[in-house]
């Protein structure tokens, strides 16, 4: 008995087209989604990374009654220089606050025993400990032996003109230091420039934050924000600041703030403030990654 003939027949190039338009429709609108999902992870990597370092800080200053960073504010702000290993002699670059943190927590400074002014910091010794700036001073260990998530000391947003000690980076593809802010304990104002009232250049400002703690990252490019500190403007007034904010928006204590960089409380009074540039990439937004929580 014969088989009855099965008729067989490809697509048409009609009904191709349209299934591979389906599948372009069905990648394009997935694509934004899994974008938004990998920002997200990020996102919360990042919180966790802060968390961790919160964590860090929090032992530190439990062991020493101090918070991390061998370099004081005065000694940021003024912009002293380090000798690094690498760097070129005499014209070495300025520590930041965020480098002076890998020091407090990881260590990396080796100090020059004929000459108490030669600081020089070795790769190799990230992970050793904090080391006082005292010849023959005590090295503590280690808070954070681990230098997986530093910079390599190189990897620089232009412009920026911080030394070869490594940051802690935050964990987004294309990686930014994560600011650290440490308060000068006791201070009254709120934030300053060069311990300068940025609305008084002539007056001395005895203030908790200065931005040359942190300006070498974010004056890189001026859509960095972080940068002016004269006039503080709540962001839910009839005018709100448009971002990148103004750095006391980031500095003060929205709940007790004033009328400029000299009143009011800042936040975090008497510790320390880490921020992270969030997903934009760019400090001073809405998206920055705080360990005092959400900016609004």
């Amino acid at each position: 008995m014969r088989n009855p003939t099965v008729n067989r027949r490809g697509f048409t190039l009609l009904e191709l087209m349209v299934v591979i338009g389906i599948i372009v429709l069905l990648v394009g609108m997935l694509l934004p989604v899994i974008s938004k999902v990998r920002q997200s992870a990020h996102a919360a990597n990042t919180q966790q990374e802060i968390a961790s370092l919160t964590a860090a800080i929090e032992h530190y200053h439990q062991l020493y009654n101090a918070y991390p960073g061998p370099y004081s504010n005065d000694d940021v702000i003024l912009g002293v220089k380090l000798l690094g290993a690498s760097e070129i002699p005499g014209d070495p670059k300025k520590i930041t606050m965020s480098e002076n943190l890998v020091l407090g927590l990881s260590g990396g400074l080796a100090l020059d025993a004929s000459n108490s002014n030669k600081v020089t910091f070795y790769s190799n010794l990230v992970g050793t400990g904090p080391k006082t700036l005292v010849v023959g001073g005590r090295q503590g260990k280690p808070i954070l032996e681990s230098a997986l998530d530093l910079s390599d000391g190189t990897t620089k947003v232009p412009g920026m003109d911080d030394s070869i000690v490594p940051e802690f980076m935050d964990r987004f593809p294309d990686r930014l230091p994560i600011l650290y802010l440490r308060a000068r304990s006791s201070a009254t104002g709120v934030c300053s420039v060069n311990n300068q009232d940025q609305s008084n250049a002539n007056a001395a400002l005895n203030a908790q934050y200065d931005l040359n703690q942190f300006i070498t990252y974010t004056s890189a490019n001026a859509a960095y924000g972080l940068q002016k500190a004269d006039v503080w403007v709540p962001l839910d007034s009839p005018t709100p600041p448009t971002a990148p904010y103004n750095a006391l928006i980031f500095l003060m204590d929205p709940a007790l703030h004033g009328a400029s960089n000299a009143v009011g409380t800042p936040r975090q009074k008497d510790g320390y403030i880490l921020i992270s540039a969030g997903k934009d990439r760019l400090y001073g937004t809405d998206d920055d990654i705080c360990n005092f929580g959400s900016l609004k």
